[in-house]
């Protein structure tokens, strides 16, 4: 099955409990702390490589359902960007097979 990976940038108050709920949920997150936007307030950026089957089930996890805004965006090399209710911000890639580095290069 394929894999996307989900870039989650979360508001640092809200960072510590999003945390909590990936990886009660199951998932693997690989996390570190950032600063940005115009304001440049603190926030905690969280990677995850999840199955496409369990994309839907990581999303709700991060935004649990009845938030409002679900915002989605579309940019160049990303297939969606989606502003959560609590300033939370998701960027979802797709990850294709690597190639195989042991294949002798064709000319």
């Amino acid at each position: 099955s394929t894999m996307k990976m989900v870039m989650t940038i979360v508001p640092k108050k809200f960072a510590e409990e999003t945390l909590n709920a990936i990886i009660e949920a199951g998932f693997t997150a690989t996390f570190y702390e950032t600063r940005g936007g115009m304001l440049r307030q603190s926030q905690t950026t969280m990677f995850s490589a999840v199955r496409d089957e369990d994309l839907v089930k990581l999303l709700r996890v991060i935004a649990p359902i009845g938030s409002d805004e679900n915002v989605l965006h579309r940019g160049f090399g990303i297939e969606k960007q989606m502003v959560f209710y609590n300033g939370t911000v998701v960027f979802i890639w797709s990850l294709e097979d690597l190639p195989n580095l042991f294949e002798p290069e064709t000319e």
